[in-house]
């Protein structure tokens, strides 16, 4: 395991939500970058790469849409710190260390989101467009059901609770 990856995992591990509770990591089998959050569902993965975080919604195996992904390009300049090749920030936006970077452009953005979006009550929806495509989107019950109502509608999941580790 990478150096990065190890960095974004710790930084996961002790990250907390507002509500303070933390995530819950659990390996996917035979994916080694896949990781499991209990007490949401199982058709949702969070991806830990090298260069940044994916949440991923998986109806069937082979499968995936994108819920949530964010990328770094991770550079360095001697006497100035680290910061992402990414951004378009003129001048870029410095970090002392690469874990400070990590945390500031993956974990920190992260967080929120999963607070706002993966609470109880909210349906991960999937809906086919046709030539074997297919789009994942979190939605309240009432988007949900009218979802369900529409010709592209093909499965949804109630999210359960994020539960402490």
């Amino acid at each position: 395991m990478t150096d990065n990856k190890k960095t974004l995992l710790e930084l996961l591990r002790d990250g907390q939500l507002s509500s303070g509770q933390k995530l819950g990591l659990s390996p996917v089998p035979d994916s080694p970058q896949c990781y499991h959050v209990a007490g949401i569902t199982p058709s949702i993965e969070l991806v830990v790469k090298e260069d940044g975080l994916s949440l991923v919604a998986s109806p069937e195996k082979g499968n995936f849409d994108f819920l949530w992904d964010c990328d770094i390009g991770i550079g360095h300049r001697e006497g100035q710190g680290w910061y992402c090749e990414f951004c378009e920030d003129s001048p870029p936006v410095y970090y002392s260390t690469r874990r400070e970077l990590l945390l500031n452009h993956t974990v920190i953005p992260f967080f929120p989101w999963v607070a706002e979006k993966l609470r109880f009550g909210n349906f991960l929806v999937f809906r086919r467009w046709g030539c074997g495509s297919f789009e994942a989107v979190i939605l309240t019950e009432p988007a949900a059901e009218v979802a369900r109502a529409s010709e592209h509608f093909w499965k949804m999941e109630k999210i359960g609770t994020i539960v402490p580790e």
